[in-house]
């Protein structure tokens, strides 16, 4: 109870609790009003949301989430769904209350520890005035309502902004393996956290001892454990990427190809992304899917020019980090929409947001034309995930 006064009476953590509540019900509040007052799109995909409370917050993935929870590993699509998040969502069912809202909880939970872990490496690797900046650009970044959604997102980000902030903060390698194996637990692109670890543990591997390694292999075990039971069920180790292809088509390709396919859908996209009377107007969805590339053109080119910038800024591990996680949707595009959930996985490339929230904290006026503008966009893809419309 007295580090919890402590912490209540920490001024820099009160502006990241302000932020998550304020963020947290701003999106709440607009898919309520989206999913009472706004036509819905015809549901597509399966498996569809469950039923009960908030179930608009678990449309299109959140639909294979909650009947993973419910059901388990149903058929071999669903294997492409690392498990720690649904067994969560079990966990809260078993509680009482439905899959949907326990989805919503957890990812709303989630986020007041990632966006004060996120302050305090921010703090670490500039100054306060960009922790504020940086916890500002994540929560109302436009992709930002699925850290409320029914989706991996805000719990990922839990593992892998915790791990990076135990390492670089606490400066302690077990913390930070521990964060790590949730992470990779979470989302496959979790693997990536290795390289921060092992490159931190190298360099104090005198320090720290020979056995220390042992915690580096720690933290993959939760990953080598799923792909042990992977190699029993579907006798592959790796079916959880088979199962992307197979499903959804991804496959590595050339990324050229990918980035000159896209470069055509954002084009013909705009037609309907910047009219939200074609978006919304009758039931049919397919207008949201042709503008979801122009969205994720715009992020493509935002994510290129933070790399750039955050060359020299941010640690090597950290930059090729955020380089990596965001290279695989690049590399294995779907074969419809090139970038199809790019606006999502950004969300992952989280040191990006602390060079972000550096370069804003120095310029008042683009910071709050930029956050009024990012905060503006991701009212309108809330509005148009809550009423069936894709998004990512």
């Amino acid at each position: 109870m007295g580090r919890l006064r402590t912490l209540a009476a920490n001024a820099d953590f009160r502006f990241v609790l302000a932020v998550w509540a304020l963020s947290r019900l701003l999106f709440l509040v607009v898919g309520a009003l989206g999913h009472a007052y706004l036509t819905q799109a015809s549901p597509g995909g399966f498996p569809r949301e469950p039923g009960g409370l908030l179930n608009y917050w678990a449309n299109w993935d959140g639909g294979w989430y909650t009947t993973i929870a419910q059901d388990g590993y149903f058929n071999s699509a669903s294997t492409s769904f690392f498990p720690l998040y649904p067994i969560a969502i079990w966990l809260g069912t078993h509680l009482g209350g439905g899959g949907a809202i326990w989805g919503v909880a957890i990812s709303v939970a989630a986020l007041l520890p990632t966006l004060w872990f996120l302050y305090q490496l921010t703090e670490r690797l500039f100054d306060r005035r960009a922790a504020r900046g940086a916890v500002l650009s994540l929560a109302l970044f436009p992709s930002a309502f699925f850290l409320n959604a029914v989706y991996t997102e805000s719990l990922f980000l839990l593992g892998t902004v915790g791990c990076i902030w135990a390492l670089r903060v606490r400066g302690n390698l077990l913390l930070a393996c521990i964060f790590a194996y949730f992470a990779m637990l979470t989302r496959n692109v979790g693997v990536f956290l290795l390289l921060p670890l092992a490159w931190h543990w190298f360099q104090r591997r005198r320090e720290l001892g020979s056995g220390s390694g042992l915690y580096v292999v720690f933290s993959a075990s939760g990953l080598a454990a799923f792909m042990y039971y992977l190699w029993q069920v579907r006798g592959d180790p790796l079916y959880f990427a088979v199962a992307q292809q197979q499903t959804w088509g991804r496959a590595f390709t050339n990324p050229i190809d990918t980035l000159g396919k896209a470069w055509s859908t954002a084009v013909f996209g705009a037609r309907y992304a910047f009219h939200p009377h074609v978006m919304f107007a009758g039931t049919n969805a397919e207008p949201a899917f042709k503008a979801s590339d122009t969205f994720n053109m715009i992020l493509l080119f935002v994510l290129v020019f933070l790399l750039v910038m955050a060359i020299g800024r941010l640690p090597l591990d950290l930059w090729l980090y955020s380089l990596f996680v965001m290279a695989i949707p690049v590399l294995t595009p779907s074969p419809f929409w090139a970038l199809t959930s790019f606006s999502r996985y950004f969300l992952a490339a989280f040191p990006i947001f602390c060079v972000l929230g550096f370069e804003l904290s120095r310029h008042w006026l683009l910071r709050w034309v930029v956050l009024s503008a990012s905060a503006t966009w991701g009212v309108y893809l809330t509005l148009l995930f809550v009423t069936w419309r894709w998004v990512a």
